[in-house]
């Protein structure tokens, strides 16, 4: 009995993860060919997140993409990175009392990166 719940769970999170993947394909900017998403992420704004090909993402990665964020071909990302292309602009923050994001222009990851600590 233990062999065939194991199997159905495993089943369970295939499924999951295929449909994760489109979902996330489908909301970012741009997604090149052969990338892959392996365990759940959190991405903030992926509308401004673009991946190149054959990129890897493994768990419990944490993207905002506030500002744009490129990621260039043969890219890894390790389990549990964070990439941030925000921060809080304090200056306005004191003057008007209101929180407001910085305005720039984003994060480049080049091609051929192994891995970001």
């Amino acid at each position: 009995m233990n062999v065939i719940a194991r199997k159905i769970c495993s089943a369970y999170r295939t499924v999951e993860m295929k449909w994760y993947t489109l979902w996330l394909k489908a909301n970012l900017k741009s997604c090149g060919k052969g990338t892959g998403f392996h365990g759940k992420m959190n991405i903030v704004n992926p509308w401004n997140l673009s991946i190149g090909s054959r990129c890897s993402f493994n768990h419990n990665a944490y993207i905002n993409a506030h500002n744009p964020i490129h990621i260039g071909d043969d890219v890894t990302l390790s389990a549990n990175v964070v990439l941030l292309s925000t921060g809080i602009d304090y200056q306005s923050w004191f003057k008007n009392g209101k929180k407001q994001h910085t305005k720039y222009d984003g994060l480049f990851i080049g091609d051929h990166v192994s891995h970001v600590r």
